[in-house]
């Protein structure tokens, strides 16, 4: 679900006082939030890379004697990868897997899912998937009423994404329960980041509409999509 974008702080002491927080906390819940051992690890480098990480830079940007401008530019250009990966990450959580503690601790505003009384979804997404490059994978989904543009589900919450990666000679899923990576969009047009050593890999993958405070109102699950990782 998209999320705002001042989550994390901009002032340099608050950002670090918020990573020194944020990173040992997605460390112990990454499994439970669906948050991938890639982007950990990538998030991990960009703090505590020992020549070019965030906590190196901030301990040169507070001593004195080794504070200048290229230390402090470095800084910027440090934070703003941290952000635009952080950013990234939370729109990857489904908020019905957060506790209040999560949304406490990464700064996320609980979501107003009250809407009253909805019916259940029972719309069938039709979906497009395609390689964009770099690992990344572009979504397309509409509504069976809208046949040329993408379009999303007015009940529903977001767009539930349940793959799998396969390699060569892998047989295609089945069904959900053979799905390990879960994923969501609030957007009916997205893109999804995979690590870049599964290139060449194909992901398939099933949608559907989703209710994320009644499950039992979201919406049928489609057809199988299928396309290799570029």
């Amino acid at each position: 679900m998209a999320t705002r974008k001042n989550i994390v702080p901009q002032a340099i002491e608050l950002f670090n006082s918020y990573i020194i927080v944020v990173l040992p906390y997605i460390l112990l819940n990454k499994a439970r939030l669906l948050i991938t051992e890639d982007n950990y690890e990538k998030l991990d480098a960009l703090v505590n890379d020992p020549d070019e990480g965030w906590a190196y830079l901030h301990h040169l940007h507070s001593n004195k004697a080794t504070k200048n401008m290229a230390v402090n530019l470095n800084l910027v250009i440090s934070e703003t990868s941290i952000t635009k990966l952080l950013q990234m990450i939370y729109n990857d959580i489904p908020r019905s897997y957060m506790t209040s503690t999560d949304f406490i601790t990464f700064h996320i505003s609980v979501p107003k899912l009250t809407r009253g009384v909805r019916p259940k979804i029972t719309n069938i997404p039709f979906g497009k998937i395609h390689p964009i490059g770099g690992g990344r994978v572009g979504f397309i989904v509409r509504t069976d009423t809208e046949a040329k543009r993408a379009s999303m589900e007015t009940l529903a919450d977001v767009i539930w994404v349940e793959g799998i990666i396969l390699k060569p000679g892998d047989p295609l899923p089945i069904g959900l329960s053979q799905c390990n990576i879960k994923f969501t969009s609030t957007s009916a047009l997205f893109n999804h980041q995979f690590p870049v050593e599964e290139i060449g890999n194909r992901f398939a993958c099933f949608l559907h509409y989703a209710n994320l405070t009644d499950d039992s109102k979201s919406g049928p699950v489609s057809n199988i999509l299928i396309c290799i990782i570029a």
